[in-house]
Formats: structure tokens, sequence, C-alpha cells
């Protein structure tokens, strides 16, 4: 796919395909220079920083990709994320999982209740907002419960890339995700990543 950009008064993207996207209002910036210690996670993806889904003119479809790191799940189903409406054309309305969002600036959030792994929780009083992020790889937890979850596992930390390294032999319980609405489960197999002979916990 070949896509050109024209700044005028709006951002504007046109595709090869002869599809094009308005991005009204939209902050605009040339990126000189960008310090990322984790540059080695996204060395084949590139594209625009800094537009906001939120500026875009009736954005029906996705036009940004991504190379996820993790192989394919073997599954019939695709998982698809629709933000501040339903997707009828695409998804199976019969399976759809809801949650109401809290708009803040140029983002939308969510609010969680609890995060669970093994016998390992984390549980806040009052309200805990947060929100997907499909640029960056790793789940994000707090610091009290990465903590936790890394010393019952045994994890050791390398240095070089501030990843987790686990023992690839033992067994994982499943990411648990609680919310007012539903109970997502993220099973083992799409956290933990092989690399030579180790394994990487996607966590931080």
């Amino acid at each position: 796919m070949i896509i050109k950009i024209t700044l005028n008064f709006f951002l504007k993207i046109h595709t090869s395909d002869g599809k094009s996207v308005n991005l009204l209002n939209s902050p605009f910036g040339t990126l000189c220079f960008l310090s990322w210690p984790e540059w080695e996670n996204y060395q084949e993806i590139d594209g625009i920083f800094g537009l906001s889904a939120l500026h875009t003119d009736r954005l029906l479809e996705g036009v940004f990709g991504f190379f996820p790191l993790l192989d394919k799940d073997e599954s019939d189903k695709t998982a698809t994320l629709t933000l501040g409406g339903r997707n009828s054309k695409s998804c199976d309305l019969s399976n759809e999982k809801y949650e109401p969002l809290h708009f803040l600036g140029n983002r939308y959030n969510f609010q969680f209740l609890a995060v669970k792994m093994g016998y390992t929780e984390f549980i806040k009083l009052g309200i805990t907002l947060t929100y997907p992020n499909t640029m960056d790889p790793y789940i994000t937890v707090p610091d009290e419960f990465m903590k936790k979850i890394a010393y019952d596992l045994g994890a050791q930390t390398d240095i070089r890339t501030g990843k987790y390294l686990v023992d690839c032999k033992q067994s994982f319980n499943p990411f648990e995700i609680f919310t007012a609405e539903n109970k997502y489960i993220i099973e083992p197999k799409n956290f933990i990543i092989k690399h030579n002979v180790s394994f990487f916990f996607f966590f931080n």
C-alpha cells in the first residue's frame, strides 16, 4: 500500500486503493529525534507519530497495521477492538463485550476493578482507569503487582534489555482482568515469548 500525505488546513491521508482519511484539527509535527530504549521490538513498524484516532473524520475502518511479536493464535476467531461505537460489519455482536469509556484528552480509557495472576491480585479502592494501547507490545501493570508475580515465578531481569526471563519448563497461570461489566482471561501463550533458549515475560 502506498500512502501520500497532504498538509492543508487539515491532514489528509491518501492510500493507493483510492481511500482517504481526513484528520480535522489534529496536531501534527515532524519527528526529529526519538529516544526509544525499546526500539528492538519495533524494527518492522513504521508510520506517522502523533495521530490521534479521536481527530478522524468518521473513520469506519482501520487504516494502520502493526506487526505482532507473538505468533498468530490458531483460531478461527479474530479479536476486534472498537472504540466509541459498535461494529456490526466485521464483528459478531452475539460475542460482543462492552465497556463504558471515559474520554480524557486525546485518549479513551476504561475502568477496571482488579487484575489477577494465580494467587497474586491487585485491587485498588476508588476508580482505576487504564487504556488500550495497540502500539505497545507489553501489558502494563502496577509496579507492586509486577514485583509480586516476578518473585512468584522466580523471574530474572535481563539488564541489557530490561525484560524478565522465566524458566520455560514451569507452568504459568493466566492473566485476568476484572471490570464492572466483564472478566477477561489472557492465556499464557499470549504473553510468554520464546527467544533463543529463554522465555520473555511480556509484562512491564
